[in-house]
């Protein structure tokens, strides 16, 4: 098995854009990805829920109305009969009320209290419903309530799981949206990961390093578009017996592949490739790698394996693949380092790679 060095570089941007927002839940790719394909039927279902919910509520409003119903109308009958012996006691009262003939103070107090119970008497009876559902007031104004409720339920049944579904909803929207933001990364991320498990088969003597970030403080002239190179970044550098291969790697669908306006992973390589080769020319120059016979050279091979399906088309020092290809494409050059020569420019690599772990 060849010794790998390095987290990939896109799972590192995963992994911090989701602890970025906060996103815990997701441990691997594969829940992302999950995720992401099962979106529409996770929102579905979340409808669905909602949908059961206000179902239950209205079940349950149903059966609370008939017996609040029940428990108001029997209020209402204890007022009524506690009204009812209050104005026979009061009627009592105004029976044993003796009656005068004559004009005297006996006659006056007795008419005084004879007036006084009858207007009571005739108050209780013309303000007896409004006495009673004054006295049922709480329990009416619950029932109204959730009468109301089911009735809006009952009319509005989509509105009322719009508007009860509508938190989680969103948060689930909004989940999508910032797992929407990486998926790019997300699927780059798990084709390099293909990439890494493939070449961990190969056998001992091979060093993979991932995510491998050089710098030029002094920019590279690169002579093929006249531009210069301040920093490259390369998914895989395989150092080999074979020498060192450049390997990027591309999660591409059909349409990708036909998309003009997506950059040329060929001219990105080729870049990258250069500044690889100054890379080993300045270990080379610095006394690595002497050979008895002269300065030795070291190969350095671009390669872009695509996971999926590759374009059809040669491209100049550049070798394009599939996934399923690459070991036996390595395999294929004789070795010409020995395994302690391919480790101490492992080593060099990884010392000048500021991401380096």
């Amino acid at each position: 098995m060849s010794k790998v060095y390095q987290t990939i570089g896109s799972l590192k941007q995963v992994k911090a854009h989701l602890d970025q927002h906060g996103l815990s839940e997701f441990s691997s790719l594969q829940d992302v990805i999950r995720f992401h394909q099962q979106f529409e039927f996770k929102r579905q279902a979340v409808i669905a829920q909602h949908s059961d919910f206000i179902k239950q509520e209205k079940n349950t409003l149903s059966e609370e109305l008939v017996i609040l119903k029940d428990e108001l109308e029997r209020s209402r009958e204890i007022v009524r009969h506690q009204l009812e012996t209050e104005k026979e006691s009061w009627q009592q009262k105004l029976d044993s009320i003796p009656t005068y003939a004559s004009l005297s103070i006996k006659k006056f107090f007795s008419d005084f209290r004879r007036k006084r119970i009858s207007n009571k008497l005739e108050g209780l009876k013309l303000e007896s419903e409004l006495i009673i559902e004054k006295a049922v007031k709480p329990k009416n104004q619950a029932y109204l309530l959730k009468r109301a409720r089911f009735d809006f339920l009952d009319q509005n049944l989509h509105q009322a799981v719009d508007e009860s579904a509508r938190l989680d909803l969103l948060e689930l929207d909004k989940k999508h949206k910032l797992i929407n933001a990486i998926m790019p990364t997300v699927w780059g991320a798990v084709g390099e990961n293909k990439v890494v498990k493939e070449l961990e088969r190969l056998p001992d003597g091979y060093f993979l390093i991932n995510d491998l970030n050089l710098h030029f403080p002094k920019p590279l002239y690169y002579k093929e578009d006249g531009s210069y190179i301040q920093s490259v970044q390369i998914d895989h550098v395989l150092v080999s017996p074979a020498g060192v291969f450049v390997i990027e790697t591309k999660h591409w669908s059909r349409q990708s592949l036909a998309n003009l306006d997506l950059r040329s992973p060929v001219q990105q390589i080729k870049r990258a490739g250069y500044a690889m080769y100054m890379v080993i020319q300045s270990y080379l120059s610095a006394g690595f790698g002497l050979h008895r016979w002269g300065k030795r050279k070291i190969p350095v091979r671009n390669v872009i394996v695509f996971i999926n399906q590759k374009p059809i088309g040669e491209f100049s020092h550049v070798k394009i693949l599939i996934l399923s290809q690459l070991r036996s494409y390595i395999s294929y050059f004789e070795p010409s380092l020995s395994e302690s020569e391919t480790e101490r420019l492992t080593d060099f690599l990884r010392s000048i790679n500021p991401s380096s772990e």
